[in-house]
């Protein structure tokens, strides 16, 4: 239950704005007795140029969250590579009494790294550190598969596979430190602004519309505003909880770093 009322969270935020607005706005038209100088139709370049303008940034944040999306699953497929790949090495004969490669001690690396991968997300280890350990893991099975005489494609696609690895890692890191276009947000800031603060010298038919009218633009644009916000950072995760209502889910890294556990 509690788990569903967390899709509402920017809704909170918004409503409190929605009420404080609505409270100075009346409080403008009962208390000093102005009615406004302009019609609501007049201010309808503003709230195009607010339409305009977050549609755009909708569109960036939204692109980067997709892409983040994927990221979860492409680093839990590259370990899993990695993991069948030194299982097979590991089952054939001409290789289990080779003293050169262990897979073992490679294969509790690989289960380290995906733990690790929840602690880089949870902000409890940072890239930096997170990079060492995959550049720690690759460098001796690489050249202990090398020394073992397998095939070099299989050598290649194990290096591969770490790459890949690293870049994703990179590319996490970059897009959770990395706010979208930061004047963007600027001129979408002023522009709802200036569209909250016409509101007060607006002039409307009755009381409803007053109210009404005031309260949808305020949290309408409120909300998207937040939400853009949310969506700029799809990994703001702290302490094994979710930071916004708009995560990317790595259930699957959950689930990686269970299934290697259970695996030889």
């Amino acid at each position: 239950m509690f788990k569903g009322l967390f899709r509402f969270k920017l809704l909170l935020p918004s409503l409190v704005v929605v009420i404080v607005v609505i409270a100075v706005k009346l409080s403008v038209h009962y208390i000093l007795g102005f009615t406004g100088y302009i019609k609501f139709s007049d201010i309808g370049v503003l709230l195009g140029a607010g339409v305009f303008f977050s549609s755009i940034l909708v569109n960036g944040v939204m692109a980067d969250f997709k892409e983040s999306e994927k990221i979860p699953a492409n680093m839990c497929g590259n370990l899993e590579n990695i993991y069948d790949v030194l299982t097979l090495v590991g089952s054939d004969s001409k290789y289990q009494d080779n003293s050169e490669i262990d897979c073992a001690a490679a294969k509790k690396s690989l289960r380290s790294i995906a733990s690790h991968l929840l602690s880089y997300i949870y902000q409890e280890m940072s890239s930096k550190e997170l990079l060492s350990e995959i550049n720690d893991s690759q460098k001796p099975v690489t050249s202990q598969m090398y020394k073992s005489g397998i095939a070099a494609p299989v050598v290649m696609k194990v290096q591969n596979e770490f790459q890949a690895l690293r870049g994703s890692v990179t590319r996490l890191g970059v897009i959770a430190d990395t706010g979208f276009i930061p004047a963007g947000y600027a001129i979408l800031e002023v522009i709802i602004t200036l569209t909250i603060a016409s509101l007060f010298i607006t002039t409307f038919d009755t009381n409803f519309t007053e109210v009404f009218i005031t309260a949808f633009v305020t949290l309408l644009y409120t909300y998207i505003y937040l939400l853009i916000k949310d969506l700029d950072n799809p990994f703001e995760y702290e302490k094994g909880k979710r930071g916004g209502c708009a995560e990317v889910d790595i259930r699957v890294i959950e689930s990686c770093v269970q299934s290697l556990s259970l695996r030889e």
